[in-house]
């Protein structure tokens, strides 16, 4: 006698749906844990001053030297937030970094909130509303080890998210720690299921 082990159509497709989105997470993780460098997306103005030019539009798309990231902007209930890690531990001296954040509409300094975050060897940090829809932010001296990030809380109304965006933005902005969890769950549950399954087609077999 055959030992059958039940592996049905629905089991197929459960399983390429498994991977399917055991796939997703680890592409989302990767994202989540990866910088571009600034070689790859500044501008240089000298040979060791950089500027990084960032337009967001009103529906969230965040673009970057042409290219679109979605891991930067934050839909909130109250307020949105753009929080981008400029420089991280680039293993070169640079002079001077400056982002200018470019927003969909005219704003208020009122009504803006901005901060840096600079760690770990750098001379000096500023940020300001250098027009009414320019947000700059501007290190000096960062050392090869530092870590310059930027971040603006922005009103809710000057964007218009659709619900898919929203969805996309909530995967993207969860923490790398629970994919990180997601990642080692996910084949432990698909071990799981095949040994329940093993057992059940001994069951049937005997």
């Amino acid at each position: 006698m055959n030992l059958s082990f039940g592996i049905y159509k629905k089991n197929l497709i459960f399983f390429l749906i498994f991977f399917l989105v055991l796939g997703g997470v680890f592409y989302l993780l990767r994202k989540q844990l990866s910088y571009a460098s600034i070689n790859e997306i500044a501008s240089t103005t000298t040979s060791n001053e950089y500027i990084i030019d960032i337009d967001l539009s009103y529906d969230g798309n965040v673009k970057i030297n042409d290219k679109y990231h979605n891991k930067f902007f934050i839909p909130g209930k109250q307020y949105n937030e753009f929080r981008y890690v400029a420089a991280e531990r680039e293993g070169n001296f640079i002079d001077r970094l400056e982002i200018n954040l470019h927003l969909p509409s005219e704003i208020n300094e009122s009504d803006v909130v901005q901060k840096v975050y600079a760690v770990h060897g750098i001379g000096n940090a500023e940020f300001s509303v250098s027009d009414s829809k320019t947000l700059t932010y501007i290190a000096t001296n960062l050392s090869p080890s530092a870590t310059f990030t930027v971040y603006a809380q922005l009103p809710k109304d000057m964007f218009e998210l659709s619900i898919s965006r929203r969805i996309i933005y909530y995967f993207y902005n969860l923490p790398g720690s629970i994919w990180l969890v997601v990642s080692i769950a996910l084949p432990v549950a698909a071990l799981i299921l095949l040994l329940i399954m093993f057992k059940q087609s001994l069951d049937d077999w005997k």
